[in-house]
């Protein structure tokens, strides 16, 4: 029966991939998709010795549970009411947090959301082969005299969780190590005060999920973002970008150079040549900017507000996540079934970024209010060229995998994608074909994911 459901999501994935019923406008020049060949080298077994329960370690980890549940103030219960939710959603939460706090641009942001939510998940995907007798291994089995706090998740997968974000946050914000102790000390001691895992099995389950956080950070290390800020020789002329000359550089000028999750190369899906600057189909698309801006109603300039997600917020990945955040704890997944989302959406989100810098470095066209200077923006100057739209990529990509997972939202979630990018055009700040060609990117990305997330029969998806 599970041979006969997965062969047929696989003819279900066929049509997805062939677009077969798609009232999806197309481009011309579509480039096909093809299945996603991504994988990855996992570290070697990690085997957990878990201490006997007759080790006199254990007699004293119990003690000390007893001591802790003693002294427990309201503020150890208000800290662990604050993390007794889908702990991948309050991580995630977290990393959101630390992106606005860094006010990271959104390609950067997309890397980092997609780290934390690979090393997430594949932590929780191995810690589910492992032998743990969690149930036997219950302080308030072995020890009548502990009362624990009633827990949503799973107090040996908190541990792990905490494990595989960490090295993460320190790698990624090093700025702010003092910080990011004191967030990683606060989930662990919450845990502990709560009765429901012994110190011991706490670290072991935590060193486990830092294992595979810090062999993420080694396979990722020379994925290329690190040099993305470099510039290269950038073309001049009539038409063409230029850089905000009162800002250090341009925006990531180099990152098609790094490594994508799914796509074969960041061309995979370049879009097509875009109208000629000078061109009536050009002078056509801005004409429109102009006439949008200076007609923008309530309700569009409020669109525009919306999905502005400018640095110093989450980012357009971020506002994502926080709707596959609205998802997953709206249909109350595991945290198993959160980190399978999140790593597809991100993983995604970061293919898509991948694949719109390289088009936009590729065409270098000009901004709208570059081209017409009688154009004011009203949500901001992205320092980087217009075509397509960073925010048309993300956004289609996100929805595309989302939808996959959670079907009975798409309508729903196609419903944002429009708005986000539709959005841009009301702020001034793209043209309607940076709007096509990025959505295009985004769900061909989109569909990748959703074809990785079948061949690992990730739940929810497999349901």
């Amino acid at each position: 029966m599970k041979k006969m459901i997965i062969g047929l999501n696989m003819l279900l994935l066929v049509c997805i991939l062939s677009a077969c019923g798609s009232s999806q406008p197309q481009l011309a020049t579509t480039t096909p998709v093809i299945l996603p060949t991504a994988t990855f080298t996992p570290p070697p077994p990690v085997t957990i010795l878990w201490p006997n329960l007759n080790d006199a370690r254990i007699a004293a980890d119990l003690e000390k549970l007893i001591e802790l549940q003693n002294a427990r103030t309201s503020e150890d219960v208000a800290a662990f009411a604050k993390w007794n939710t889908n702990l991948v959603v309050k991580w995630n939460e977290a990393t959101r947090a630390w992106v606005m706090y860094y006010a990271q641009d959104p390609v950067v942001a997309s890397r980092e959301y997609a780290l934390v939510s690979v090393a997430q998940q594949r932590a929780l995907d191995e810690f589910a082969r492992a032998e743990v007798d969690r149930a036997g291994r219950k302080p308030a089995l072995l020890n009548g005299e502990i009362k624990p706090v009633a827990m949503q998740g799973d107090p040996y997968e908190a541990a792990v969780l905490i494990g595989a974000t960490e090295p993460l946050f320190l790698a990624m914000f090093p700025d702010t190590p003092n910080d990011i102790h004191t967030q990683m000390d606060e989930a662990r001691n919450s845990l502990l005060a709560s009765g429901n895992i012994l110190p011991a099995d706490l670290e072991l389950a935590e060193d486990f999920g830092r294992t595979f956080a810090e062999a993420l950070i080694e396979e990722r290390k020379d994925d290329g973002a690190a040099n993305a800020k470099k510039i290269d020789a950038l073309p001049s002329g009539e038409g063409v970008w230029k850089p905000d000359p009162f800002r250090a550089r341009p925006e990531q000028p180099g990152w098609s150079k790094v490594t994508p999750w799914f796509m074969s190369a960041a061309d995979q899906f370049r879009a097509p040549p875009p109208p000629k600057f000078g061109s009536v189909e050009f002078q056509a698309a801005l004409d429109e900017v102009y006439k949008t801006v200076t007609t923008d109603t309530q309700k569009q300039f409020a669109i525009a507000r919306k999905w502005a997600d400018k640095r110093g917020t989450y980012t357009p990945p971020g506002h994502w996540n926080e709707i596959a955040a609205d998802l997953i704890l709206k249909y109350a997944l595991s945290d198993r079934e959160a980190a399978h989302v999140f790593a597809a959406v991100n993983m995604a989100q970061m293919d898509a970024g991948i694949a719109c810098w390289d088009s936009k470095y590729q065409y270098m066209v000009i901004r709208p209010w570059q081209a017409d200077p009688q154009i004011t923006p009203l949500v901001g100057y992205p320092n980087h060229p217009s075509y397509p739209s960073g925010h048309s990529c993300f956004s289609w990509a996100a929805a595309e995998t989302l939808a996959g997972f959670f079907p009975q939202e798409r309508e729903s979630l196609i419903g944002m994608a429009e708005e986000a990018s539709i959005s841009r055009l009301y702020g001034g700040i793209h043209y309607r074909m940076d709007l096509e060609a990025g959505g295009e990117i985004g769900r061909q990305v989109g569909k990748l994911a959703e074809a990785f997330a079948l061949q690992m029969q990730w739940e929810p998806l497999m349901r």
